[in-house]
């Protein structure tokens, strides 16, 4: 087991893992046609705006169940990793595959720039004050922005 103490714990290894996973399993799903992974389904703002909001409050659970359990080093504890893992799959999955669907309806860019956007930007935009709002400025334009089906 990992020790709780050291500077990289369970959740970072977790929640990093999560991003990782999220990402091979979109390009497979979009590689096999899986319905509900495929990220070349088009969506337009208001899919967008639910599916991310879904997709923000099974994440916010998920950090809810790290930081409210307390974990402790015994067999008890893998359930809790294994449902903070699910829920943060879960939350991360539809929250990439939100951004790529909406992305994928507008065709300014590539699908898969959005979920390096939110892992880098979110990245930096967690250590610059400065630079959130424009982090933010990016997530609402995929909302406004009209879409080449309408």
């Amino acid at each position: 087991m990992f020790s709780l103490v050291s500077s990289i714990s369970v959740i970072h290894i977790i929640w990093w893992s999560v991003n990782v996973l999220s990402l091979v399993l979109i390009f497979f799903g979009s590689r096999n046609n899986i319905k509900y992974i495929d990220h070349k389904k088009k969506i337009n703002g208001k899919e967008y705006l639910r599916d991310t909001g879904i997709a923000v409050l099974l994440i916010y659970f998920a950090i809810f169940i790290s930081y409210r359990v307390n974990i402790a080093e015994n067999n008890i504890s893998l359930i809790y990793y294994f449902v903070i893992s699910i829920f943060a799959l879960t939350g991360t999955l539809k929250l990439f595959l939100a951004g790529m669907n909406r992305l994928s309806d507008i065709e300014l860019f590539s699908a898969w720039v959005y979920p390096f956007y939110l892992i880098i930007g979110g990245s930096i935009a967690n250590y610059y004050d400065n630079l959130f709002p424009i982090f933010l400025l990016g997530i609402v334009l995929l909302i406004a922005y009209p879409g080449k089906g309408n």
